[in-house]
């Protein structure tokens, strides 16, 4: 059959009818959206009586809210459009540098927090052998596979070139190295369904923060330990669970492959 008038979103609706005549009770005066099943929108303005009568006065407003609906939509995807990097669909870098600010204060009250840099290995080879379309369906590749692959808490984020940033909450260091090594795995046997069976991989410097650690500093030490599994032969998950802000990270603190 055909639903007529209001939508009542609700799997009890005898509570939701005395919830309703409370408000009436304890206000004589309401104003409030009513949401029709035929998709029309009414704007009501209700009054009740010391005798028990109601006086309901409705007005359609329907295109009105979808004017509104729409301008919602599309102020949504704008903001969406401007936090995201339009190669990869991942976070910008103002996106994602923003994130790490917010983890790292819930990090410093008390929530374990790990990040991880990751660079493309040789990158630049990519691009000179297989043109830079090649580059690009590694990027967006790249890119598909972080968001299959990590927690929906987990966030990565491109800074710039083949570089990203991976943001961990809840997750200390070994933790970090183990997930980041499941993703090489996965992305590795992924990366040989590219045009020219690609096969590209990454570095990864891993670390945990620590007290008193700020963005930078945390930042700086992963960026530190990404250089050394550069330095190491690239393909290469280099971690520190113990880095501070004015400390050296030594591989072979935390994990390595």
């Amino acid at each position: 059959s055909t639903m007529r008038g209001a939508l009542i979103l609700t799997d009890d609706i005898d509570t939701w009818l005395a919830t309703a005549n409370e408000k009436r009770r304890s206000m004589p005066n309401r104003k409030f959206e009513v949401d029709l099943a035929d998709g029309r929108w009414m704007w009501a303005v209700e009054t009740t009586y010391n005798d028990g009568w109601i006086m309901l006065v409705l007005q359609d407003f329907t295109s009105l809210k979808q004017r509104e609906i729409g301008l919602e939509h599309a102020r949504d995807a704008a903001l969406h459009a401007a936090e995201t990097d339009p190669l990869t669909g991942l976070a910008n870098r103002r996106a994602i540098m923003r994130y790490l600010d917010d983890c790292v204060q819930l990090a410093s009250e008390g929530v374990p927090l790990s990040i991880a840099l990751i660079d493309i290995d040789y990158f630049k080879k990519i691009n000179d052998s297989y043109g830079h379309h090649a580059g690009d369906d590694v990027l967006r590749h790249f890119g598909r596979y972080c968001t299959h692959i990590f927690r929906n808490s987990d966030r990565v984020g491109r800074i710039g070139g083949e570089e990203f940033l991976l943001i961990m909450p809840n997750t200390g260091g070994t933790a970090a190295v183990t997930a980041l090594q499941r993703f090489k795995h996965h992305l590795h046997r992924a990366s040989q369904l590219l045009p020219q069976r690609l096969g590209f991989t990454f570095s990864a410097g891993v670390v945990e923060w620590q007290a008193p650690m700020t963005s930078s500093d945390l930042y700086k030490d992963a960026d530190g330990m990404l250089y050394q599994a550069k330095a190491g032969g690239r393909n290469l998950i280099i971690a520190t669970g113990n880095a501070r802000p004015d400390s050296q990270a030594v591989a072979g603190q935390g994990g390595e492959i």
